[in-house]
């Protein structure tokens, strides 16, 4: 049993790490001409730069504002927390392009960084401030690139469950205002990894027991001509910690339960039988 337990406690933990080591993108656009629209959620898709080659110039060119917003600890599962209400599930079930990319490992340098620079040579766009936005003193006529760094997520569901509301409200406050100024805009929603020293056992243990997920699972999206397909092709059922812990299970567990029933099973049968020859042995006796 102590071996059992100690197998089963490697799967875990190998598919907790294998989750920690990635991050969630989500890309959404106004522009029913972007791309984005003609995808689907690339589960498979695994790679940052890989991920990137969904965007063409055309595509980031072609809107009036970019926002790319950062986040850093945020997982795939944090996002299907919250509640298809929400203003934020709202704007991205309701837009006409959207993709995304829940497990993307990323290089050691900050891949936004790149794409802004990209971005900004390549399209024109100009690096806006939050202050200027606000107070509605941007430049007509002009491409504008923000970028909004969130705070930090960590912790256990319930406590990511709550930072996740609050964190909502002010990004959907900030897409508001781009929304209201820039008609057609794109969005990339990233995760970025914790550091290594603010990393704890606690986010391996909320990562086990609360596994990534695609964004729209829990959103419910209506169903389009471009996601039809087979289901199996659309959505990643048997993960790899699954698969070890189903194996763990059949080939390790099951023959112990059968070896162990049969075990008591001997033991009980020559109890039952003596008994009727001590009844008859005091008989004899009375």
């Amino acid at each position: 049993m102590a071996r059992l337990t100690l197998t089963a406690c490697l799967a875990l933990a190998g598919s907790a790490v294998a989750f920690r080591g990635t991050v969630p993108l989500v890309a959404w656009s106004t522009e029913s001409s972007c791309h984005l629209g003609n995808l689907q959620t690339e589960s498979a898709v695994t790679d940052w730069d890989n991920a990137l080659q969904i965007l063409s110039i055309e595509d980031l060119c072609s809107h009036e504002g970019i926002v790319m917003v950062e986040q850093s600890g945020l997982h795939a599962s944090d996002l299907s927390l919250l509640p298809s209400s929400s203003r934020l599930s709202r704007r991205i079930l309701s837009s006409p392009s959207l993709f995304q990319a829940p497990r993307l490992k990323l290089p050691m340098d900050l891949p936004f960084d790149a794409l802004a620079g990209n971005i900004t040579s390549l399209c024109g766009h100009i690096a806006g401030d939050w202050e200027s936005l606000e107070l509605g003193s941007v430049r007509p006529d002009t491409r504008y690139l923000f970028r909004l760094q969130m705070p930090t997520l960590r912790g256990s569901v319930a406590d990511r469950r709550i930072m996740m509301k609050e964190h909502e409200t002010l990004l959907s406050d900030r897409l508001e205002s781009i929304a209201s100024l820039f008609p057609s805009h794109l969005v990339l929603l990233s995760g970025t990894p914790l550091a290594p020293l603010l990393f704890t056992k606690r986010d391996v243990d909320d990562a086990a027991t609360h596994p990534p997920a695609p964004f729209y699972d829990t959103m419910q999206i209506a169903p389009d001509s471009s996601a039809d397909g087979p289901f199996l092709s659309r959505y990643q059922i048997l993960t790899p910690g699954l698969v070890s812990a189903l194996l763990v299970v059949f080939v390790v567990f099951l023959p112990i339960l059968m070896v162990g029933i049969g075990a008591v099973a001997s033991i009980q049968s020559p109890v039952r039988m003596e008994a009727p020859k001590a009844i008859s042995q005091e008989k004899k006796h009375q």
